[in-house]
């Protein structure tokens, strides 16, 4: 779920922050004013989403600097539903651009080969007419002339058949079928659908971060950094060997070499936690 929350709020903010330049830097022309553009409406689209999460941590700390940052991340946030909203409204309005120009030629396509289909049964009457007269020479010109006719009236068609993959489908015929269904003008369905996706976009990005600025950090368990002559000197000194420290026996014991245990012994002894009586060992005390 932590990794899913990540990916939402990663994808939003970007598509968010993407809108926002885009709509920026198109509007510019040198490649000093679009680095420029793009760095602005970046930061501004960045911003928003820094400024909620720590707003709210100051809130929670009873710090009243929390409302003006509160109050410039919702302006922010207003700012970039607008951007999204003008940048999907220009992309809109390219697309239906691209319609009509389409529909055009569809119209001077259309035309055209009706031209062509008059002149095309204007030669194949009079192929037809020179073939029952055995005008060899008149039927073969004029097949070439039929060829290159149709040849352009399969072109026509081609054309034709682009421009009607470029009309269909789309989210334009979604919000004319809204329009026609509520009684409303396209324009203001199409605007209305716009800034409800842009809001939901930035909002639900803002909650993504929020949530995981404050979910609290997993803590790691401690490392033990106690190590295996550290835990042997310290049942040493709790006497689990007894009060007569005998080296070999306790390396036997443990599994451990004697030449291992060796400096264990010799610390204790210099710290006086051991004493040694002739050739014997003993706890201090």
């Amino acid at each position: 779920m932590k990794y899913l929350t990540y990916g939402l709020a990663i994808t939003l903010s970007a598509a968010s922050v993407v809108c926002g330049v885009m709509l920026w830097t198109n509007e510019q022309e040198s490649l000093g004013a679009v680095v420029l553009a793009g760095a602005i409406a970046g930061g501004l689209e960045l911003s928003k989403f820094v400024l909620f999460p720590h707003a709210k941590n100051l809130k929670a700390q009873g710090k009243k600097s929390a409302y003006p940052l509160y109050s410039l991340a919702v302006l922010l946030l207003c700012l970039s539903v607008v951007a999204t909203v003008a940048f999907l409204e220009r992309a809109s309005k390219q697309a239906n651009n691209k319609l009509q120009y389409a529909d055009i030629s569809t119209d001077n396509a259309v035309n055209d080969l009706k031209a062509l289909d008059s002149q095309i049964a204007t030669i194949s009457q009079t192929l037809q007419a020179d073939a029952d007269k055995d005008y060899r020479k008149r039927v073969y010109a004029e097949s070439g002339k039929l060829n290159a006719l149709l040849q352009e009236k399969q072109k026509l068609l081609n054309q034709i058949s682009a421009n009607k993959q470029i009309s269909v489908g789309g989210l334009q015929s979604l919000f004319h079928s809204i329009a026609d269904v509520t009684g409303s003008n396209h324009n203001n369905v199409r605007i209305t659908a716009y800034t409800i996706a842009a809001i939901l976009m930035d909002v639900t990005a803002i909650a993504m971060i929020m949530l995981l600025a404050s979910t609290p950090a997993t803590r790691k368990k401690p490392i033990n950094t106690a190590t295996r002559e550290d835990e042997i000197e310290a049942r040493i000194l709790a006497g689990d060997y007894g009060h007569q420290i005998i080296g070999r026996q306790i390396a036997k014991a443990e599994k451990i070499g004697y030449r291992r245990l060796q400096p264990v012994l010799e610390r204790l002894l210099k710290d006086e936690k051991l004493i040694k009586d002739g050739n014997k060992t003993y706890l201090a005390g």
